[in-house]
């Protein structure tokens, strides 16, 4: 039985090994611009919240004097 060179039979390991640590790295990357995108989401919802309730008392403040 002849082998190719002694490195021969690691070529398969490597490549799932490489495949692994690509796909490791664009859920890294997926996953930060989520949380960034979820974190701007939530900055303006509350925002949004602040800014109704303020209009709201303001209203009910004009209307009481």
């Amino acid at each position: 039985m002849y082998i190719a060179g002694w490195l021969a039979p690691l070529w398969p390991f490597i490549g799932i090994c490489i495949e692994v640590v690509v796909l490791i790295i664009i859920i890294v990357i997926y996953e930060k611009r989520r949380s960034k995108q979820l974190a701007e989401e939530a900055r303006n919802e509350e925002t949004q919240r602040l800014y109704v309730k303020h209009f709201r008392l303001g209203s009910e403040l004009q209307i009481k004097i």
